[in-house]
């Protein structure tokens, strides 16, 4: 945590002067947990806020701060020059200014603004907030994966990653389909058993796809030219003008001459293999490793009321704005990112690990510690945009697990503060600390 957030702290931002102390305490609360996005929550909230206040205090638009102080694409890869989790903080890729561009356009910003000055006009306390982030991803060193081709002509992938429910299954099979050039349904993904798969890492730190994805598309491509080897003399081709599609190897220009996958594998009993000089099998291992890691980046806008008679935030609109490198599945990117937001919406606004006066705690069960619901959680408008794609790995792709919860405090404290035009410093904003926001009875 304490590492994370002094790390990642300066954000999408030119720091050139930046120095963090941090200090760990002991204490009998709760500790510290790895909290979706632990360090990245905190650091975020801080530095958004800071720049909302330097925006407050120059008379300009929070989004003119920002677009001011942007690392260029230009500037990539950027090394911010502090260290965490073992491994010094570049960022690989990034058109930082171009998300923001976008994201503002998407949300009409210019009119959310001429909105707000209307419900202000009428009594209502509307405010917008806006949260930009890097997040990191990737983490290695390294990831183990195994491509089969079984007797029927369908495909195994062996994974070292494990399923935590984040579609990894479906993404894993789509990335061997691709490469193998078979049928999606062709594909089954085994993880989680030590029978079958003897060495991985694991699913952490949004790291499943850029490295245990990577790993099965190496593992694949290399199957592949397999294939085309024990094809290419059945079929009396060579092996680059073989291809595969639907499960079938066929000569180029000539569908008729071609092998299905199942007689591709027969190929491959030693028999025939051993006399061509392949090892026998269709199978392909392979380990991906990587130095660094990769970061993706997003920007939150939230647009909130306040109730002043009960403290109450009610979240009028939000969009995200993120940039995944290559999203291999739209769709599981986008609940990534909607369920990582409820996770973020309830940490800004509901959930607290609250004691009593001798340290009792106070919110032991789901019946005290609040949680967000679908009441709570707006319709997300997701901005996903493919601009900088990784150089760290084959498929360009950077994490999305921690994006949606990640600048979700930033953008909803913004939003707050703005609607009240009081300073907000802590978390979560409960009505009890709205309330003393609204009457102007110091901080939040």
């Amino acid at each position: 945590m304490a590492t994370l957030t002094a790390a990642l702290l300066p954000g999408p931002y030119r720091m050139p002067s930046y120095e963090c102390e941090t200090a760990c305490v002991l204490t009998n609360k709760g500790p510290t947990g790895t909290y979706r996005a632990p360090g990245r929550f905190e650091a975020n909230f801080v530095r958004e806020r800071l720049l909302d206040l330097l925006a407050q205090r120059l008379g300009l638009d929070s989004a003119e701060v920002r677009r001011r102080n942007l690392i260029g694409p230009d500037e990539m890869p950027y090394d911010m020059h502090t260290t965490t989790l073992g491994v010094d903080v570049v960022y690989d890729s990034g058109d930082y200014p171009r998300l923001l561009e976008r994201t503002l356009a998407a949300a009409d910003y210019a009119a959310l603004r001429e909105q707000q000055a209307a419900a202000r006009a009428a009594g209502r306390a509307v405010g917008i907030g806006l949260g930009f982030f890097v997040e990191k991803t990737g983490l290695g060193p390294w990831e183990y994966a195994r491509v089969e081709v079984e007797s029927d002509g369908r495909v195994a992938v062996y994974s070292g990653l494990e399923s935590v429910g984040q579609g990894m299954e479906t993404a894993l099979a789509q990335i061997a389909a691709d490469a193998l050039g078979v049928p999606f349904d062709d594909v089954r993904v085994v993880h989680g058993d030590t029978a079958q798969v003897p060495y991985g890492v694991g699913s952490f730190g949004s790291r499943g796809l850029v490295v245990g994805g990577s790993a099965v598309h190496n593992a694949a491509l290399e199957l592949r030219q397999k294939i085309l080897r024990l094809a290419a003399h059945e079929l009396e081709a060579a092996p680059a003008d073989l291809a595969i599609d639907a499960g079938r190897v066929h000569v180029r220009g000539l569908p008729e001459r071609a092998l299905a996958l199942a007689e591709v594998a027969r190929l491959a009993r030693p028999e025939h293999a051993l006399r061509l000089g392949i090892e026998p099998g269709l199978r392909q291992t392979a380990f991906f490793t990587v130095d660094h890691m990769a970061y993706p980046y997003g920007l939150h806008l939230a647009v909130v009321e306040v109730d002043r008679a009960t403290g109450a935030v009610k979240l009028l609109r939000y969009v995200l704005g993120y940039d995944v490198g290559r999203a291999i599945n739209p769709m599981l990117v986008e609940g990534q990112l909607v369920g990582g937001l409820a996770q973020g919406i309830g940490g800004a606004l509901y959930e607290e690990l609250a004691y009593d006066e001798h340290g009792q705690l106070l919110a032991g069960s789901f019946m005290d510690y609040l949680l967000p619901t679908a009441a709570e959680v707006p319709p997300v408008e997701v901005l996903l945009s493919e601009d900088a794609p990784s150089p760290l790995n084959p498929l360009g792709a950077k994490g999305v697990g921690e994006g949606g919860t990640a600048g979700a405090p930033a953008a909803l404290a913004n939003a707050v503060a703005d609607a009240l035009g009081a300073p907000v410093r802590d978390l979560p904003l409960t009505p009890e600390r709205m309330l003393r926001l609204a009457r102007g009875e110091g901080t939040a």
